[in-house]
Formats: C-alpha cells, sequence, structure tokens
C-alpha cells in the first residue's frame, strides 16, 4: 500500500508531502506539519508514511497501557476490536488524516479521569488533524461533568452525538452523498447508533 496506493485520497497525500497551501493546510496544520518535517528528513515519501504509521501506532500501544493502569489487568480487547475493525484498515489505506484523529482523539478520552490537560491537549491536536472528531466531544464533555449512572451517560452521550453529527450533516450537506446522488447517510447513522447502544449495553 506504502509502496504503490490506489485510493485517490492516497496520491493527494504523496503530492501533498512536496507542498500543501491554503485553507485545507491550516485547517489541518497537525497532521501536513508532521507530514512535510518527516519529508524533509528523510525525502523518501515511503518512509516518510511509514514512519507516520509508526506515530499511530505507537499512540495505539500507549492507549493500551492506560487501559491496562485503569483496569490494573492486561486486557487487550480494544485492540484487537481496533485491528479487526473497517475505519482502522480503510483509514491505514485511504482516509489516513481521519484515522491519525481517530487514534489521537481516542488517547484523549482514555486518560481524560487522570490528566484532564493532557486530554484536553491532545484533542485538540486531534482535531487539527481532522475536524470530524469533533462529534466525539460530547463523549468527553459527558466523561467530564456528569458522574450519573451508566444508562443515563450513554442516553446523553449518545443524544449529543447524534445532535453533532445532525449539525455536521446541515453544514456540510454531507459530501459523501453527492457522488452517488443518494445520500444513506442518516439511514447509516441510525444503525450504527442502535446496533452501538445495544452492544454497549450487552
Amino acid at each position: 500500500m506504502r509502496i504503490n496506493p490506489k485510493g485517490v485520497d492516497f496520491v493527494e497525500y504523496y503530492r501533498y508531502l512536496h507542498n500543501v497551501e491554503g485553507i485545507r493546510y491550516y485547517r489541518e496544520i497537525v497532521y501536513f506539519s508532521m507530514g512535510l518535517v518527516f519529508y524533509k528528513v528523510v525525502h523518501s515519501e515511503i518512509i516518510t508514511f511509514i514512519l507516520m504509521d509508526f506515530v499511530w501506532l505507537y499512540m495505539l500501544f500507549l492507549i493500551q497501557q492506560e487501559i491496562n493502569v485503569k483496569f490494573k489487568k492486561k486486557d487487550y480487547a480494544l485492540i484487537i476490536i481496533l485491528f479487526t475493525s473497517f475505519p482502522l484498515f480503510f483509514g491505514y489505506e485511504n482516509i489516513y488524516r481521519q484515522l491519525f484523529a481517530e487514534i489521537f482523539s481516542l488517547y484523549a478520552y482514555s486518560i481524560r479521569e487522570r490528566k484532564e490537560g493532557k486530554s484536553n491537549l491532545f484533542f485538540l491536536v486531534a482535531i487539527f488533524m481532522h475536524n470530524t472528531v469533533l462529534v466525539i466531544l460530547p463523549f468527553l464533555i459527558i466523561k467530564k461533568f456528569f458522574n450519573v449512572n451508566f444508562n443515563l451517560r450513554l442516553f446523553l452521550t449518545t443524544s449529543l452525538a447524534i445532535l453533532f453529527g445532525f449539525l455536521f450533516l446541515l453544514a456540510s450537506h454531507y459530501k459523501a452523498g453527492h457522488n452517488t446522488g443518494l445520500d444513506m447517510s442518516l439511514f447509516y447513522l441510525l444503525i450504527f447508533i442502535t446496533l452501538t447502544y445495544i452492544y454497549i449495553k450487552k
């Protein structure tokens, strides 16, 4: 994948290692700056992306360490779920900025209770990797301010996440629907929320 990228986005990522400017650069400045710095040091697109892969894999390792500390035992379930999940594999292959933002925001969430300031910093970093992680903000808010039972916290978090999703929908007209002309985003969102709720309850 790194030697011969197939996805349209990844071809663009290779091009951006040489030059990226304008609002796109500043909106996702952390991701693009990381790529530009690595490329200036190694002068190789392939090695640059391999080094960047090590960054998100290291963050995943830190998340696992936090889980071990929190539960006082080594539980590798989350890492197994992530490594067998479609978003992670698709992120590695194409939606790379979203993958970085996902991993960094997950780390911010994992350290929320022990290191709030550091959590805020890493979530801010994630936003400047890809701004769609703002949809995760309700989870951080609920974890910080609502010391309620699990069912109520799950309901509040899900409701806020849905609200954020609709705000994104209104703001961007959900660009993924424009290519096909058929916007299935609300249907997929409903399925995702339902299955997530059932899974967490179980």
